[in-house]
């Protein structure tokens, strides 16, 4: 079986602008390259495709069926397809899987369009929020915001990785990680205002541990959106605004 050479994030560093990028955390990419198989022509059909999209219905955190995904389109050359792909990745990592995000985006780049690929780029170290506008006439399965929406992701699929979400925010509050954490809850608050338990578990945290800075920072971000629990975040705005 053939495979793709990705490129990492020390390879190529200059070819693709990515403005003040640094750093990142460990290397998402496995020892084995089994995530990566070289597509061929006989299995790159919409049969394929199909069973792809049901994997990653069923768990939206599947990198081994985005992945896959990603690679399947770019062997077909169609560069919404493959920005498709790519966006729904994007979306699903949030900030997070720097060297994967990065590592394909330069792998695909040469067949994306120029907007496409600049408005990826411009959201390698950010992630991609799921409520954003895309670029014209492009979309993304897991997208609120594109042209075209597909109803790829189930209920139980949500339901799915917001556990995992769960599980994940306080694995790194047993570590003692607690601004991970904040910011893994952050991604939430930003993705669904609403979401009560993440308001609550969230400013939990910035009272508990007195994050007075990342407390005003995202009440500052928030601000005129509808949050779940409006009187608990001017509560503890007036908290710290009486400890000051």
């Amino acid at each position: 079986m053939e495979y793709y050479q990705l490129v990492t994030q020390s390879e190529k560093g200059a070819a693709l602008a990515v403005g003040g990028i640094s750093g990142g955390e460990a290397s998402l990419l496995p020892d084995s390259k089994e995530l990566y198989p070289k597509l061929s022509a006989a299995v790159s059909n919409n049969a394929y495709a199909e069973h792809l999209q049901r994997r990653i219905e069923r768990n939206p955190r599947d990198l081994r069926s985005h992945t896959q995904r990603v690679l399947m389109r770019f062997s077909r050359g169609d560069a919404f397809a493959i920005f498709s792909a790519m966006a729904d990745l994007f979306i699903v990592l949030g900030d997070l899987g720097y060297d994967l995000r990065h590592s394909l985006l330069m792998h695909v780049s040469e067949k994306l369009q120029a907007d496409q690929l600049q408005f990826l780029t411009q959201r390698l170290q950010t992630g991609l929020r799921a409520d954003e506008q895309l670029p014209d006439g492009s979309y993304s399965r897991l997208s609120q915001g594109g042209v075209e929406n597909f109803p790829l992701v189930s209920q139980a699929g949500i339901a799915c990785q917001q556990d995992d979400g769960v599980v994940l925010v306080q694995q790194y509050i047993d570590a003692g990680n607690i601004e991970q954490a904040c910011r893994l809850l952050e991604q939430r608050v930003d993705a669904d205002p609403g979401d009560q338990n993440a308001c609550e578990k969230l400013l939990a945290l910035y009272r508990e541990h007195q994050l007075v800075n990342a407390f005003q920072a995202s009440y500052y971000r928030f601000s005129g959106r509808s949050l779940a629990a409006p009187m608990s975040w001017q509560a503890l705005d007036e908290h710290f605004k009486n400890r000051s």
